[in-house]
């Protein structure tokens, strides 16, 4: 019985993120004929805040509630869960996140989307995050002095970021399971965290079970 549920419970998750997904790219694809416009750089404009940016892809969806980016007391406690287990580059877990920094509204099915504008400095949403060498464990490569070692950029087509939740406060509030993130680009979105594109392709939750106590393992397997 307990595997039934599970698999009646996975196939729920992923019907729900199709549509969710469906709501995102749809709201998008609303702006940008509004707008007149094929590029979604020309919506995800890098001088505008996230909530500027997501005033107008929110007004495209059934919204009950928003949050201001940055309003931490707006849906204050809630986190949602990495998709697996990650290493902070100091042998810690990487811990849920609040993600207030993205400008979020409740939708009326009770789902949850956030808008993150990126300041990309360069034009065409190019963009580039910062990174520094780590070892095979993920942990960072520090120098004598404790400071980590290797500082580069690294280029990325990134407009904007959006995450949504399936089933808003409810749980289990993890990526991979009913959480994702996605990066918008100029013509299309990248699949981030969770594994959106995965999950949909192969029918199957990325979300792994794991403990946040103690210090990091490295699943070797």
């Amino acid at each position: 019985m307990p595997s039934l549920i599970a698999a009646y419970k996975e196939k729920m998750f992923i019907a729900q993120a199709k549509r969710s997904l469906s709501i995102v790219l749809n709201a998008v694809s609303t702006v940008r004929a509004k707008a007149e416009v094929e590029n979604n750089g020309e919506i995800f404009i890098s001088s505008n805040t996230s909530d500027i940016t997501a005033n107008v892809i929110f007004e495209n969806m059934h919204v009950v509630k928003r949050c201001k980016a940055s309003d931490y007391n707006c849906l204050k406690g809630y986190t949602i869960k990495q998709d697996k287990a990650k290493n902070d580059g100091y042998g810690n877990y990487v811990q849920p996140a609040d993600l207030g920094n993205f400008s979020r509204a409740i939708l009326a099915d009770g789902s949850i989307i956030g808008v993150s504008q990126t300041k990309y400095p360069e034009g065409n949403c190019q963009n580039y995050y910062t990174t520094w060498d780590k070892d095979e464990d993920g942990n960072y490569i520090l120098d004598s002095s404790g400071n980590k070692t290797n500082e580069r950029l690294v280029p990325e087509v990134d407009c904007g970021h959006i995450f949504f939740d399936v089933n808003g406060l409810k749980g289990p509030n993890q990526f991979g399971a009913d959480a994702y993130l996605i990066y918008i680009t100029p013509y299309s979105y990248i699949q981030s965290t969770g594994a959106i594109n995965d999950v949909i392709r192969n029918n199957k939750l990325t979300a792994q079970r794991y403990d946040l106590n103690g210090s990091f393992k490295k699943n070797r397997e």
